[in-house]
């Protein structure tokens, strides 16, 4: 998927309160093809609702890297900053990724999928 295309999906999750099938599938699917990690495509997307999915899915696709989260929560829905970066040790790590969103998980999501963006080639 193209650069362009994923910052849509990554404005598109940041907006929404809840993923649609759709863009949930298509989540995935851009991770899949960005990430080193088996199988992800096949995944059932609900997963991807739960803030403890999608830190495990950091976990295997960004072994060792630093997650950093802040917000404020407010009745029903918070504001979630997650921060994705190789290492706190440097202010400027050339891998990193930032999501924003009133739930957590989509915040987190959204950092992963911008982090992906940024990795090499492999």
């Amino acid at each position: 998927m193209e650069n362009q295309k994923l910052r849509d999906l990554m404005n598109e999750i940041e907006s929404v309160a809840k993923l649609d099938a759709e863009t949930a599938a298509t989540a995935l699917k851009s991770l899949g093809s960005l990430l080193p990690v088996a199988g992800l495509a096949d995944r059932q997307p609900g997963f991807l609702e739960e803030t403890d999915g999608v830190l495990d899915l950091v976990n295997e696709a960004l072994p060792g890297w630093s997650v950093s989260i802040a917000g404020r929560s407010r009745d029903r829905s918070g504001a979630w900053t997650c921060t994705l970066r190789r290492s706190l040790a440097s202010d400027d790590d050339d891998y990193i990724g930032v999501g924003k969103s009133s739930k957590l998980s989509y915040a987190i999501l959204v950092a992963l999928i911008e982090a992906s963006m940024r990795l090499p080639a492999a």
